[in-house]
């Protein structure tokens, strides 16, 4: 998810951690970020960040989209509606609109 500019959002805050961990891989975030993955997985359970699910990496990469891949490993519509409002309204918060 990224902001007009094509920019990913800072994953300094925890909006914009909630947005990377559903965009990439937690152990690539640290990586791009020179972050120490067991650093970063400690303060993603700190903030309380809602990750994806066992399979989901490998649903998205046949290309299933983000609702198409969480049904596959049985989530149902209300838990997709949770994360798709969470998601939407930490998107809200890290992607400023431009004027």
């Amino acid at each position: 998810m990224r902001d007009m500019s094509g920019a990913r959002p800072s994953i300094e805050t925890k909006p914009g951690l909630q947005l990377a961990v559903w965009e990439q891989l937690i152990a690539q975030i640290a990586l791009a970020h020179g972050i120490p993955l067991r650093v970063l997985k400690m303060r993603i359970r700190r903030e309380e960040i809602t990750l994806p699910p066992p399979q989901y990496w490998e649903k998205i990469a046949r290309g299933l989209s983000r609702n198409q891949a969480l049904r596959e490993i049985g989530w149902t519509p209300p838990m997709i509606r949770k994360i798709n409002d969470i998601l939407q309204d930490a998107k809200s918060r890290t992607i400023k609109p431009s004027r």
